[in-house]
């Protein structure tokens, strides 16, 4: 890491940037014996102010709080394996709290927490993962209180491609999919083929809509080019 204490840097905005054309210098500090950074300085531009974010660490050199002009991360707190147990963003009334728990064992994310200071409504996320016996992911449930509820579910192949994914009602993956039992915060199914040499060459997406159902397939020109979903009415799903 650089030994100096402080590292500048100047960036210059083209002319067709209009009012954001003029030069713009950043710095970066860092910590005298590790080479931490410790703060970044960042100028005004767009009509938001300078600011400069500080990093604190622990005696083991993992951040602990994170802050500029307002704090955006602190009492954060580790497991003796250095994983994220709880942090805390933000400050006073606007504060929420992110939880983990991990397997023993294996150390696979277990459940995570995302709550909020408010007396009502507090709990935004409350995930819990299932795994396989290689541990791949093979469900997700987010089941927080209230009507937010969503679990999807995920299937592979022998060489370990995702070839589904699904949110069931139910919240059970073991039942099939159907366009009739999808559910959740956002309903979807999708299903993926692949050829010999392992691109995707298929994607079929089912998704319940309150005039009929949308079907998105056929062969993929390549991994980026989207398809062109035709709508077909429920009677004409394949």
């Amino acid at each position: 890491m650089p030994s100096c204490a402080t590292q500048r840097a100047k960036h210059e905005a083209a002319r067709r940037e209009g009012g954001l054309a003029r030069s713009y210098t950043f710095r970066t500090g860092y910590t005298p014996v590790t080479g931490l950074v410790s703060s970044n300085t960042m100028p005004e531009a767009g009509g938001l102010p300078a600011e400069a974010v500080f990093t604190d660490y622990n005696e083991l050199g993992v951040p602990t709080k994170t802050s500029g002009i307002e704090v955006d991360a602190q009492e954060h707190l580790y497991s003796k394996y250095g994983e994220t147990l709880r942090l805390t963003l933000g400050d006073g009334a606007d504060k929420s709290w992110v939880t983990n728990y991990f397997q023993e064992g294996t150390r696979r994310p277990d459940q995570t927490i995302v709550d909020r200071n408010t007396t009502t409504g507090y709990r935004l996320a409350d995930r819990t993962y299932t795994y396989d016996p290689a541990g791949i992911i093979t469900r997700i449930a987010d089941q927080p209180k209230g009507p937010r509820s969503d679990v999807p579910c995920f299937g592979y192949d022998h060489l370990r491609r995702m070839t589904r994914a699904f949110t069931p009602a139910s919240g059970d993956c073991a039942v099939a999919p159907s366009t009739a039992t999808l559910g959740g915060a956002a309903p979807h199914w999708y299903d993926y083929t692949f050829d010999k040499t392992g691109n995707r060459v298929s994607e079929v997406n089912l998704e319940t809509q309150v005039n009929g159902t949308t079907i998105r397939s056929g062969p993929l020109k390549d991994p980026h080019t989207p398809i062109d979903p035709p709508t077909l009415r429920p009677g004409d799903i394949p």
